[in-house]
């Protein structure tokens, strides 16, 4: 019985540390996709105005 409650404590703090990881990973190619976006928005817009 012990043994069992451990090694499920040991993969719930695995899935946690898993979802944890990928919603950071997520979160910062979220940024990144502004980011460019932002860059290209920029871009559009110079272009526009002559400056490139």
């Amino acid at each position: 019985m012990g043994k069992n409650s451990k090694a499920e404590q040991i993969q719930s703090v695995k899935q946690q540390f898993f979802l944890t990881k990928i919603f950071l990973f997520s979160f910062s190619e979220q940024k990144k996709v502004e980011t460019l976006f932002n860059l290209l928005i920029t871009t559009k817009k110079d272009k526009r105005n002559g400056k490139v």
